[in-house]
């Protein structure tokens, strides 16, 4: 028991000098075989993961941002789609009798979501199936509604990442129109101080702009990286670190230098190796400890 509190202690002190040498030792995740075994939810999730590896485009939006909210039942996925798509044809039908500019009918749809959507800022709520279910939102399941929603009328959304906040943007002939969607007032944030003013009170995240910060702007793969990294709100509390590795690795299959899936891949590893060890199967304990350190040489 010495050895093993030794070891706990000296885990996480390294916990700081791992932080800072992660990013110099690349892995490639898609060659990586955990030892817990097969990551993936269901065979559709796996279908998809495997297609993009060859062709590295993000086909069916929708399906893969429920997929990494962790809805794997088919007709669960064929629920949520069908609200999407209901969704897009209550919008249509509310825009047929306005003559709007690309600008406005962005717009139009964030208040849309806002006032029929949108219930109340919670940050737990990090899936679209809580979304849809409760009300309750986070900027990751809002972000990736408004940008599933732009996407379906013709937008090329983007996201915009921070170390622990994301939020939609998107250009109209070189116009560059930031949307924080956790805000009510927060479409072309830029430009609307009311908003930024509203997102500090509601969330307690700072506006960050352009040229400060660690600002990422990321296509579509990256909102579904952010997603699977957002996946450890919903196993943290019950010590899940087979589930958080899981998604981590997810995350980092669509992009392999994401911060949080990072951090929290680290701390699965932490997490599982002191649980195997409080259980006395150190063999296993030794076998997650010397995985971890293929990812994080120390």
């Amino acid at each position: 028991m010495i050895l093993l509190e030794s070891v706990k202690k000296l885990t996480l002190s390294s916990l700081t000098t791992l932080l800072l040498l992660f990013q110099a030792f690349p892995i490639d995740f898609w060659q990586f075989n955990p030892s817990i075994g097969d990551i993936f939810g269901n065979e559709t999730e796996r279908k998809f993961f495997e297609e993009y590896r060859v062709t590295r485009k993000i086909q069916d939006l929708d399906t893969w941002l429920i997929l990494a909210s962790g809805v794997y039942d088919q007709n669960k996925i064929l629920y949520y789609k069908q609200l999407i798509d209901k969704l897009v044809t209550n919008i249509s039908n509310s825009l047929k009798s306005q003559k709007l500019s690309k600008y406005d009918t962005a717009k139009f749809i964030f208040d849309y979501l806002h006032q029929n959507v949108f219930r109340s800022y919670l940050e737990k709520s990090t899936d679209l199936d809580q979304l849809f279910d409760t009300g309750y939102y986070n900027c990751v399941n809002s972000t990736a509604l408004y940008n599933i929603i732009l996407k379906k009328f013709g937008f090329d959304p983007r996201v915009v990442q921070l170390p622990d906040h994301i939020f939609s943007v998107f250009y109209l002939d070189g116009y560059k129109v930031e949307v924080e969607t956790t805000a009510k007032k927060g479409f072309d944030v830029v430009r609307n101080p009311e908003a930024i003013k509203e997102l500090r009170e509601k969330t307690s995240y700072i506006y960050v702009p352009e040229g400060k910060g660690k600002r990422a702007e990321v296509k579509e793969e990256g909102l579904i990286a952010s997603m699977y990294a957002n996946q450890v709100l919903n196993y943290k509390d019950s010590s899940n670190y087979i589930e958080i590795l899981k998604s981590s690795i997810k995350a980092l299959l669509l992009e392999g230098d994401l911060f949080l899936a990072y951090t929290n891949l680290r701390s699965a590893y932490v997490g599982l190796f002191v649980e195997y060890a409080n259980k006395n199967d150190y063999s296993l304990a030794i076998k997650l400890a010397e995985e971890c350190l293929t990812i994080f040489p120390n």
